[in-house]
């Protein structure tokens, strides 16, 4: 029976968050441990993050990345710049995230 906890729960017991993975299922997440135990939590459809200086990412369904066209993703829009909040596809991949961008965290 799978067990289940929040991330923000796990992050309080001091468990420590990896760089972006996939779980055995190939959807993208993070693993985090401590004490030789370990949980995997799933990302939720963040939409699309910056990534680098004049970049725009996303994930598909299935966990690949996408690469966009910034200007042509803003005109669509009607927009000059990215919403204030957006995400950073560094930060992602990094580990350097909050309970947003998680969807669960079952244990691994």
């Amino acid at each position: 029976m799978a067990q289940a906890e929040s991330f923000d729960s796990l992050v309080k017991k001091g468990y420590k968050i990896s760089g972006l993975s996939k779980s055995k299922g190939g959807n993208p997440g993070w693993k985090l441990t401590k004490d030789g135990e370990v949980f995997f939590c799933g990302m939720k459809g963040v939409g699309v993050m910056k990534h680098g200086r004049n970049g725009l990412i996303m994930f598909s369904a299935s966990g690949r990345t996408i690469t966009l066209d910034k200007e042509t993703y803003l005109n669509g829009f009607g927009w000059k710049e990215m919403p204030k909040g957006t995400l950073d596809y560094a930060d992602i991949k990094a580990g350097r995230i909050t309970g947003r961008v998680v969807k669960n965290c079952l244990k691994y």
